[in-house]
């Protein structure tokens, strides 16, 4: 079953950040690209610079940061506008200077883009297309775990190939999540998947127990894979939003 998107104007205070991720789902094809444009006013002087800079992908570039800012603007009771967005060192993004502990974390691909916002606990999502070629098999035997090599070894297309994504997604999601990037090694990321049961093995150098993570899959149609991971023991409660809807209010 896909995921049902409530509607903005419908959130109210009984949806508790603090035991809850909201997830933020945009689908570009449904706005007019002037609708888009007129989100620059929300960018900061360096988004708009590093967006005159872009050749290709610019209304994507400026739809998801204005989701970004939408969004938490939402949350926080501050102007999208004076949002401070910053860059850890390895290159997650974060919300500085907020007087509440918001987590957020942002992936797009194609024309579709999924934000997930938490309370304090790191966060970090994926989003991908299932039919994007990407050499599923040369990467699953490169960087994949032995197990997850196992797992991919019996299934054949198309089972191996939404098999893959799912296997993916997950680890993108994760290694977002903590802040290293998938740069730290896919295989030191284990999923076992039985239905919609996810069960991770972490290598020891990542300091981290799968038991202190919680992880959240879905479709959200035939063609896009999402997965999240959230630096938690506590079970997710999901909420899905339907984010076209932030640029079409007044």
């Amino acid at each position: 079953m896909l995921p049902l998107l409530i509607k903005p104007e419908t959130y109210s205070d009984h949806f508790d950040l603090r035991r809850e991720c909201h997830l933020w789902f945009l689908d570009l094809t449904q706005l007019p690209e002037d609708t888009v444009r007129q989100t620059q006013l929300f960018l900061s002087t360096d988004e708009l610079q590093r967006m005159r800079t872009l050749k290709r992908r610019q209304l994507e570039f400026i739809a998801t940061r204005a989701l970004v800012r939408l969004c938490l603007s939402r949350y926080t009771n501050e102007p999208p506008q004076s949002l401070q967005l910053k860059t850890a060192e390895k290159g997650k993004p974060f919300l500085a200077g907020a007087n509440t502990p918001i987590q957020f974390n942002l992936s797009h691909c194609n024309q579709v883009a999924v934000l997930v916002i938490g309370w304090q606990a790191a966060l970090g999502v994926d989003i991908e297309s299932t039919t994007r070629n990407r050499s599923q098999r040369e990467i699953a035997a490169r960087y994949f775990h032995p197990l997850e090599l196992a797992q991919l070894e019996k299934l054949d297309n198309p089972a191996h190939n939404t098999h893959f994504f799912r296997l993916w997604t997950l680890k993108e999601a994760f290694f977002k999540a903590t802040g290293e990037g998938i740069s730290a090694g896919l295989e030191k990321a284990a999923f076992h998947l039985e239905g919609q049961t996810i069960n991770a093995q972490l290598a020891d150098e990542l300091n981290t127990q799968a038991d202190d993570w919680q992880f959240y899959q879905t479709f959200m149609n035939q063609d896009f894979c999402v997965a999240l991971a959230r630096h938690s023991g506590e079970e997710i409660n999901i909420r899905w939003f339907d984010a076209a809807e932030l640029f079409l209010q007044p």
